[in-house]
């Protein structure tokens, strides 16, 4: 059996090297091996590409390298300048998708901007789902937009094999459960719209929903732009009418004060990108007031 997992943050032992992983694994509650064994090794200043299928595990070994998510077994060292404060590392993230941290609430997500833990926050946004920042004091930016909108594998006539309608036989459901930005969206909009939904499976990852759904689980709400190809392709279909879909936009958070300039000049480089393209048109938020 796998040792105890560790995560750290030294110098030591590193020997040039940023990233070393040793016998890393990461196995979910549900059974579900996700990495492993891995090891690997990044130097300081080398340019490194974790390539393979979907599912491989490359997102999750970003995700344990940047400190979001803890391994099962095995070591994961990161390398520290010395005189940083522990606990904190020049490692950055950018999610496949904008996404908050799906372990914790949407308050929870939001509270790490309001306490000053995070420069930024990059979330969805949609009046079902209040985000109580304090417009006084936050800023934001809207980077585009995006829809999650229900998608089945189709049948033999090309028809959505779980596709939505309000009576009938149960419908089974690819659930973000209650707690992510989608699930809390979602809640408000089968309230006011009920089916016969039979929840079959929970993740609150929209990657993890679009693996149940092209195997043939059920009927998940996934981002658009997630599932384009298989849209194309013809292994997923919609399975409902534009009704259902969930329009949101993708907003970028920050302090209103002056911060650090590292991060004056990114907000800057946002706004120089803005006036390139031009205004966009307001997005028509399906539920605003």
């Amino acid at each position: 059996m796998a040792g105890p997992a560790a995560l750290s943050e030294t110098s030591a032992g590193l020997d040039g090297l940023a990233v070393s992983l040793r016998g890393v694994t990461k196995v979910y509650d549900s059974g579900v091996m996700a990495l492993g064994p891995l090891d690997l090794d990044v130097a300081r200043g080398e340019f490194v590409s974790l390539l393979g299928p979907s599912g491989c595990g490359k997102s999750t070994a970003l995700r344990l390298v940047a400190g979001l998510s803890a391994p099962t077994s095995g070591t994961v060292l990161v390398s520290r300048d010395a005189g940083e404060p522990r606990g904190k590392h020049a490692i950055g993230f950018v999610f496949q998708e904008p996404t908050l941290m799906p372990w914790a609430t949407v308050a929870g997500n939001v509270a790490l901007l309001l306490d000053g833990e995070s420069d930024f926050l990059l979330t969805y946004a949609h009046p079902n789902v209040p985000l109580y920042i304090d417009p006084e004091r936050f800023a934001y930016r809207c980077l585009g937009t995006e829809a999650a909108i229900p998608v089945s594998i189709p049948d033999a006539q090309g028809n959505p094999v779980h596709a939505l309608h309000p009576s009938g036989p149960p419908i089974s459901y690819l659930s973000y459960g209650a707690c992510s930005f989608f699930g809390r969206g979602l809640i408000k909009l089968l309230a006011e719209r009920p089916l016969p939904l039979t929840t079959v499976y929970e993740n609150a990852m929209s990657a993890g929903l679009k693996a149940m759904a092209l195997a043939g689980c059920g009927v998940g709400w996934i981002p658009e732009s997630l599932v384009n190809n298989e849209l194309q392709s013809g292994q997923l279909v919609i399975a409902g009418d534009p009704s259902w879909h969930l329009p949101t936009e993708i907003r970028l958070y920050r302090a209103s004060a002056r911060c650090r300039p590292a991060v004056e000049r990114f907000w800057a480089a946002i706004d120089d990108a803005d006036q390139r393209i031009g205004n966009r048109p307001p997005l028509q938020l399906v539920g605003a007031a």
